[in-house]
């Protein structure tokens, strides 16, 4: 995590002291929640200064005497933003759904002695890694609520209608019920990882919002689990 812990921890590894000639480091504005400046000055000898919101623009706030203009104050998440950010998430997912896909050939070759995956099975459980972490990113400004974990909820709903008009979420209501919940709760976890990428919510904000969802998010899995497998024995 970006704090002032790890900014000691980086300027004393890289022995930055000895690399430059002076005592100013300039850390990004959107940094400022997580680190105590009076800490670090303290800890290292450096004096922080908090810069502008991005990158490109730190020659120019250089150049203005370290004092940012109010366009390298304004910070967004619009849909470039939110896309970028989607497509380092996909990149995780796609690992994840690897993994998962490969559990499931193990499973089977130990259970039947074939080789396959069921295909159905990988799509419900696909879907709600999708929704929350491609649908939903982009979605982000049209979906209701606005807890990041609601919106990731309503999303996980919204691609499991689309699965059950096609007929590809069950054949029993309970099947019908636990994808539900799975792929709900899946894209509403994702989705809130993405409020720290974000500028809508605060850090107390963040963990309000976490020590509400998480334990529902963990009763909803567990009991979309079960009525999962309990819909496949029926």
């Amino acid at each position: 995590m970006f704090g002032t812990d790890e900014l000691v921890s980086r300027i004393k590894s890289a022995g930055l002291e000895n690399i430059v000639n002076h005592k100013i480091i300039i850390v990004p504005q959107l940094g400022a929640p997580g680190i105590a400046a009076h800490k670090v000055k303290q800890l290292s000898g450096f004096k922080v200064i908090y810069g502008p919101v991005r990158a490109e623009d730190i020659p120019e706030f250089m150049k203005n005497n370290m004092v940012a203009t109010e366009q390298m104050r304004r910070a967004g998440f619009g849909f470039i933003d939110r896309f970028t950010v989607m497509l380092a998430e996909f990149a995780a997912t796609i690992k994840i759904l690897v993994f998962i896909a490969a559990l499931m050939v193990i499973i089977t070759k130990i259970v039947t002695g074939n080789i396959r995956i069921n295909m159905n099975l990988f799509l419900n459980i696909s879907a709600g890694f999708v929704a929350g972490s491609v649908l939903g990113p982009v979605l982000l400004p049209w979906l209701p609520g606005k807890a990041f974990s609601v919106k990731g909820f309503f999303c996980g709903v919204l691609v499991y209608l689309v699965l059950t008009v096609s007929g590809l979420s069950g054949t029993n209501y309970l099947l019908y019920s636990g994808w539900l919940l799975v792929i709900s709760v899946v894209s509403s976890f994702l989705l809130m990882n993405f409020t720290g990428a974000s500028t809508y919510t605060s850090l107390s904000g963040v963990i309000k919002e976490m020590k509400t969802a998480v334990p529902l998010q963990a009763i909803g899995i567990v009991a979309g689990v079960v009525l999962v497998i309990m819909g496949f024995f029926k």
